[in-house]
């Protein structure tokens, strides 16, 4: 999906909306319905609030915006070390 809206656009008017008073978890399905999937919406959470890697995306993927392809994700990447793990023995 094309997004509407370029990565920098996207960052400044969520920064904008931040020093507004909306809310990080209004965030995050505003950038879903902007089109931008999981990892650039991570990548913009993480620059909107200057914070790291880990903590926008535990704000981004525990949203119940992207729960579920979250959940799947998480379960997908679990087999594959699995897989390598069982590869490497």
């Amino acid at each position: 999906m094309k997004y509407m809206m370029e990565h920098k656009e996207a960052v400044v008017l969520c920064q904008k909306k931040v020093t507004d008073g909306e809310t990080v978890e209004n965030l995050v399905p505003f950038l879903k319905q902007q089109g931008f999937q999981i990892i650039p919406s991570i990548k913009v959470i993480r620059e909107v609030l200057n914070t790291d890697l880990g903590k926008a995306k535990r704000i981004v993927a525990g949203h119940n915006a992207w729960k579920n392809i979250a959940t799947q994700m998480d379960a997908v990447h679990k087999e594959i070390i699995d897989d390598l793990n069982k590869s490497w023995k």
